[in-house]
Parts: C-alpha cells; structure tokens; sequence
C-alpha cells in the first residue's frame, strides 16, 4: 500500500476522491464496499433502479413470489410451455 492509500484508509468514515487508473483497480475497489455502499453505486450507477425496483427485490426475498414461480416450474414440467427462440 502506497502512501497515500495508508492515509486515505485511516479513517475509513471520510469522503474522499481517489483516483483510479485502471478497471482492475475499480473492481478491487467495489469488492471491498459494504453492502450498503453496493446499494448506493449502484443507484448512481443504474438510476432507474428505484423504488420499484427495492419493492420487488424485497418482495422476492420475503417469498412473495413463490407461488408464482411453482406454477411457472410446474407448467414446464407438464410441457405447456415453448421453448424461446
């Protein structure tokens, strides 16, 4: 770790701006995020993912969509689907 990345990292609860030079460098970057600094990236990134977005997400995790989903498996098994092109 370089000088300045042993300054910036001390005090982990600043905001600060650092530059970055390569793509490699960003993806070691983002894999050390909390899951909540996931979130936020990612509404920057993607900002048409919105509310409705988080209610689905929420949804599925609470198991909102689980009836449907058994129905869907259980329409495939029967055949009563196509295959998509």
């Amino acid at each position: 770790m370089n000088k300045r990345q042993t300054l910036l990292a001390k005090d982990p609860d600043k905001n600060y701006h650092v530059s970055m030079d390569t793509v490699e460098e960003i993806k070691r970057a983002i894999q050390t995020l909390t899951d909540e600094q996931r979130r936020e990236l990612e509404a920057w990134w993607h900002p048409a993912y919105d509310d409705w977005d988080l209610q689905m997400d929420s949804d599925a995790k609470a198991g909102k969509f689980d009836a449907l989903s058994e129905q869907a498996l259980k329409d495939f098994r029967a055949g009563h689907c196509d295959e998509f092109p």
